[in-house]
């Protein structure tokens, strides 16, 4: 009997994504996370969606007028699929604004529609986050990871690999600029250490909270790291937000709404 992959291991991602390439957003929707990082991002920023899967998400971005995205996975399999979605919404898009055009007495030209954004399409790439391209070094305005390190953390050796994610994540952002946005199911107890750039034992990780303002710089990544909490949707993320009432869920006697979170640590460059 084959054993089961686990989120860490990069077979398991490779026959998810085979199998069912459907559109899947880890943890929050860009719906439930714009509030709080909307204000972090203009529009002209240099995005890296990192472990980016089938997400939503850099569409969504792209939609809202978001200039300059980059993808990136591990798994070929949702790089291809998304990319060719991709392609296929802005042909849709430009064949849609060409029929408009026309039905309003202009003349069809013979050349090619004109591409119907003035911006670049998105970037696809497979690549592994613990070693994204040298050539990408200090470009990127933010890194966007949901669910990636915690998959990371996950798989063996995990303290190296999340390390190395991490000082991969650091390279590529902007000095003393540069954001990285990190949504984690992980509290401030089991994830603050890793990116603090500090020892991984069990002994020390309950030190490493939040709030103390001794450790919130981190001399490692070169960045400052904020904790903030977001409520964990009862119903399903995929649900329609639109939909108030399919599929909502009632709490229980026994639900905290202060456990039912997700942890969102904004890593901010200081060098």
């Amino acid at each position: 009997m084959s054993k089961i992959p686990s989120y860490g291991d990069a077979q398991y991602w490779q026959q998810r994504y085979e199998a069912d390439a459907e559109p899947y957003d880890w943890y929050l929707r860009w719906e439930q996370l714009c509030d709080l990082m909307g204000p972090l991002l203009p529009s002209s920023a240099h995005v890296l969606i990192l472990g980016s899967g089938t997400s939503t998400l850099s569409e969504t971005l792209y939609a809202e007028g978001f200039a300059n995205i980059t993808n990136v996975d591990r798994c070929e399999a949702a790089i291809t699929k998304m990319r060719e979605k991709h392609i296929a919404e802005r042909e849709a898009a430009a064949a849609n604004m060409a029929a408009a055009s026309a039905k309003k007495g202009g003349k069809q030209s013979p050349e090619p529609p004109e591409p119907v954004e003035a911006r670049p399409p998105m970037n696809f790439l497979v690549a592994e986050a613990q070693a994204l391209p040298s050539e990408w070094d200090g470009q990127f305005d933010a890194v966007i990871d949901k669910a990636l390190l915690d998959s990371v953390a996950c798989g063996r050796n995990m303290a190296t690999e999340v390390a190395a994610v991490l000082r991969s994540v650091s390279r590529v952002l902007k000095p003393a600029s540069g954001i990285y946005v990190c949504v984690s199911w992980a509290s401030p107890a089991l994830r603050c250490c890793s990116l603090l750039g500090r020892a991984e034992q069990s002994a020390v990780q309950h030190s490493c909270v939040l709030g103390e303002k001794k450790l919130l710089e981190s001399d490692m990544y070169g960045w400052t790291i904020e904790h903030q909490i977001l409520p964990r949707p009862l119903s399903g993320i995929a649900a329609d937000p639109k939909a108030k009432e399919k599929g909502e869920l009632a709490p229980s006697a026994a639900f905290s709404a202060e456990e039912h979170v997700y942890h969102v640590y904004i890593c901010s460059k200081t060098t």
